[in-house]
């Protein structure tokens, strides 16, 4: 998976659940908003270089060479 996978498969939907939340006539605050959206692009940035780091590791190509 890519890193631009990664953006439009999980960061994506995520941010826009967090802005479905809010009805429609309240608009969130702005460093709510932001804040969520920086916390949320760290956590993929984490999970995408812990599955990176994975796919590069000597334990994931054994597992590939016995498939």
């Amino acid at each position: 998976m890519s890193s631009a996978d990664l953006i439009s498969q999980e960061l994506k939907p995520a941010i826009e659940l967090t802005e479905r939340c809010w009805p429609p006539e309240v608009k969130p605050p702005l460093h709510s908003s932001a804040e969520a959206s920086a916390v949320l692009a760290e956590f993929a940035d984490a999970q995408f270089q812990a599955l990176d780091a994975y796919l590069r590791s000597p334990e994931f190509a054994a597992r590939r060479r016995l498939l």
